[in-house]
């Protein structure tokens, strides 16, 4: 935050982040809770990303659990929310009861109905997972599941081109679903072409 005023260019962002293997720059929050320490609260978090947003067409934003109070004011702002669930029953029955809830109480300040992302977690998904998955596809914007992969379990950085043609191809999938809902709509002139 005490940077932002001095960010006038890529290179000036670059100094602050660090290059996965997927080439996604990463640039990360602080962690520390003290006096004069914490996590970025929504107005912070807002900031770099307009800051960001001069040099970079996309910012993705890896946020706390959606209950946290503040986590959904930045929904709000953004383009498309992803949530994110295990492939069990009660991970995926969580998330369904927060889209439920989030559409009962909306507010200028909900974000737009989220993309559902479930990872399995085992290489063989339960009869009881694909019946919440229908389900799930009724009330999410729309659901992705994304299929056991063991690279997706290390506590690392992922380096796409080791993950199995499935889990690479679910996941092109989702990044292609979250591009689409990104692009700006088709203008039309007044004389008809767009």
């Amino acid at each position: 935050m005490r940077e932002l005023p001095r960010l006038r260019s890529r290179a000036d962002v670059e100094r602050w982040t660090r290059k996965g293997p997927s080439g996604l720059l990463a640039l990360a929050g602080e962690v520390e809770v003290s006096r004069y320490r914490h996590p970025p609260n929504h107005a912070e978090a807002m900031a770099v990303v307009e800051v960001v947003r001069q040099w970079y067409p996309l910012v993705l934003l890896d946020l706390m659990m959606a209950e946290i109070r503040g986590v959904w004011r930045v929904l709000a702002d953004a383009s498309v929310a992803l949530l994110v669930a295990r492939a069990t029953p009660d991970s995926i029955q969580h998330a369904l009861r927060l889209l439920t809830y989030q559409q009962r109480i909306r507010t200028p300040h909900t974000p737009a109905v989220p993309v559902l992302v479930v990872v399995s977690t085992s290489p063989r998904t339960p009869g009881e997972v694909r019946a919440v998955l229908r389900q799930a596809a009724g009330v999410a914007a729309a659901v992705h599941p994304i299929p056991y992969d063991p690279m997706l379990a290390v506590a690392a950085p992922i380096d796409a081109r080791l993950l199995a043609k499935a889990t690479r191809r679910a996941l092109l999938n989702l990044a292609a679903d979250v591009l689409r809902r990104c692009a700006p709509a088709p203008t039309v002139s007044t004389d008809g072409a767009s």
